[in-house]
């Protein structure tokens, strides 16, 4: 019975031990997240409103048009922009036209190129898989002209891919039915009339009825209270007209923005703004006329751009993003930050022990720290200030502690 007895005993000890040893073997006092240097725009979001010289053209807007030109293109006076069929059926015949020459094109050159090809079955679905993945994410941030033109890389690798893994193409027999159809459908179209322009400038398929409120003049004349009321009242109408033309390179974007941010601004300041969100690109512009009033919430500022494309020609009232300068630095997480001795830093891993480090915050959001890299510490300090160690800041790779216990300077995780 004794040795039974010491038996269970030791088995009981035995277990005790190896679950001991588990846990100090997966157990981590601290969580951790690395930390990389990156670059933020600092900016703020108004709203504002598009000012231009433009021109309506005459011709009322119709199903039956089949524009020549896209948003945004430069065009002679005299240029045919679009063409006017009796009937939308033919525009219908246009599009199916198109995609026919389109693919007849493609099957042209996988027929010239595939003897030649050297490309092997898995990076041809490499290539595929990467195109199809581009043309998701495309769709999913509402990127459509990038999208549309990825199809005609996608159908001709998709066709070359086929090809090698055996599937056989008869490209010949598959043009000349294609060509059969082409001439079917162009033997069924009517016969156009011209829509041309007569002025010069950027063509737009659109008009939103404040052609010949929001001019340049106008923009000349703001005041804050004037375009809070154009911001306030406005509101696009239904196109009547097939469109109208941009007479002028030079437009104006005017907005209503927070006087913390106009105190600093300049005549002759050129400042970036983003049109468009996330996926917009950034347009440089100059600060041309503004106000600032201590007693006003809002102050006017007007913009003067140059820069034109599809989208930009289009736009009316907007929300924008108004860049004020892009700075680098570290982006650090706010469940990181610790106060030690009056000094904001953070606890950084080493090994099994933790180590406070400084941070310099530039500005917080609402889940990160936006802080100067440590190499950048003493850039904003003059010759005779005291200059700091950056070796007790944080740098780029260090390993913060976002949770754990016992955060004390040299303390050990155990």
């Amino acid at each position: 019975m004794k040795f039974k007895t010491i038996m269970k005993v030791f088995v009981v000890i035995v277990g005790i031990y190896m679950i001991y040893q588990a846990f100090d073997h997966f157990y981590q006092p601290y969580q951790t997240v690395v930390v990389y240097q990156s670059n933020e725009n600092v900016s703020f979001y108004c709203e504002g409103i598009a000012f231009r010289d433009e021109s309506n053209l005459g011709n009322k807007k119709s199903d039956n048009i089949k524009y020549q030109y896209e948003n945004g293109s430069k065009v002679a006076t005299g240029s045919i922009i679009a063409l006017m069929y009796n009937s939308s059926k033919d525009i219908s015949n246009i599009d199916k036209i198109a995609a026919i020459e389109n693919e007849i094109e493609l099957l042209k050159e996988c027929r010239d190129s595939i003897e030649s090809s050297s490309m092997q079955i898995d990076s041809l679905t490499r290539k595929l898989n990467d195109l199809q993945l581009q043309f998701i994410v495309n769709i999913e941030n509402n990127l459509i002209k990038e999208a549309s033109a990825l199809k005609p890389e996608i159908v001709k690798t998709t066709y070359k891919r086929d090809i090698f893994m055996g599937e056989k193409v008869n490209f010949n027999s598959r043009i000349k039915k294609l060509e059969n159809q082409k001439t079917k459908l162009n033997s069924n179209l009517s016969t156009p009339s011209e829509i041309k322009t007569n002025k010069s400038g950027y063509f737009v398929n659109n008009a939103d009825g404040g052609e010949k409120k929001y001019t340049l003049s106008a923009a000349d004349k703001l005041t804050s209270k004037s375009l809070e009321k154009m911001l306030k009242d406005h509101k696009d109408e239904k196109n009547k007209t097939v469109g109208k033309i941009i007479t002028n390179p030079v437009w104006k974007f005017a907005a209503l923005v927070p006087n913390i941010y106009t105190a600093n601004f300049n005549i002759g300041n050129e400042i970036y703004l983003n049109f468009f969100g996330e996926n917009g690109k950034k347009v440089k512009s100059e600060i041309v006329d503004f106000n600032f009033e201590h007693q006003e919430e809002l102050n006017y500022v007007v913009f003067s751009l140059h820069e034109m494309d599809d989208k930009l020609s289009s736009l009316r009232k907007t929300t924008i993003e108004i860049i004020l300068n892009e700075t680098s630095g570290l982006k650090v997480p706010r469940a990181a930050e610790r106060t030690k001795d009056g000094l904001k830093g953070v606890y950084v891993k080493k090994a099994n022990s933790v180590e406070f480090k400084k941070i310099k915050p530039i500005f917080y959001k609402d889940d990160y720290i936006f802080c100067v890299v440590n190499e950048a510490i003493n850039d904003d300090k003059k010759e005779d200030e005291e200059k700091e160690d950056f070796d007790d800041y944080l740098k780029q790779y260090d390993d913060v502690v976002i949770k754990g216990r016992g955060l004390d300077d040299g303390a050990v995780g155990d």
